[in-house]
Formats: C-alpha cells, sequence, structure tokens
C-alpha cells in the first residue's frame, strides 16, 4: 500500500482550485472579497455568536472591499454567494 502526500501552494493566485479569498487575513477590520471566475451576488457575515452583521447584495463584481472597522476584534464567518457556489470563509479583526 502507498500513500501520496500532495500539497498544493495556496499563495498563487493563479491555481484553478482557489473560488475565493479574503486578503489581508488577519485585518484591522478593512479587507477585500475576491471570486475568481464568477460573480458574487451576496454577501453575509456573522460574528461569533451567530448574530448576521452585514449582509450586501453585489451586482456584476469580482472584488469587494468591507469596513469592520468598526466592529470588536474577533473572528468573523462569511459566506459569499456566486451564480454557482457558495464560499464559506474565516476573518480575523485585530
Amino acid at each position: 500500500m502507498s500513500i501520496q502526500n500532495e500539497s498544493k501552494d495556496i499563495s498563487n493566485s493563479n491555481n484553478d482550485y482557489l473560488k475565493s479569498y479574503i486578503y489581508p487575513n488577519p485585518t484591522n477590520g478593512q479587507f477585500n472579497i475576491f471570486l475568481k471566475n464568477n460573480d458574487i451576488n451576496r454577501i453575509i457575515i456573522w460574528d461569533s455568536q451567530g448574530k448576521v452583521i452585514l449582509e450586501r447584495n453585489v451586482v456584476n463584481s469580482n472584488n469587494v472591499n468591507i469596513d469592520l472597522s468598526d466592529r470588536p476584534k474577533g473572528l468573523y464567518l462569511i459566506n459569499i454567494y456566486s451564480n454557482t457556489d457558495v464560499d464559506k470563509l474565516k476573518i480575523i479583526v485585530e
């Protein structure tokens, strides 16, 4: 029996397996969401207690700027809805 270990370099944004990413992460509160090869339709952000803190509809964009600098430091969960999929990401506000 043979086990192969494959690793992928996620720092290279030219890879097709990356659907979306957030930068910078961690952040001071201001960050960008980039969705590769699709349009973002909607973004929902929850705080660590499960409360929706931001819900935004987006038209014809694959890059969205978000500002959470008025929110407490901590972990936030983000759902990014596209025409075909949903990406679930996390961001840390420091």
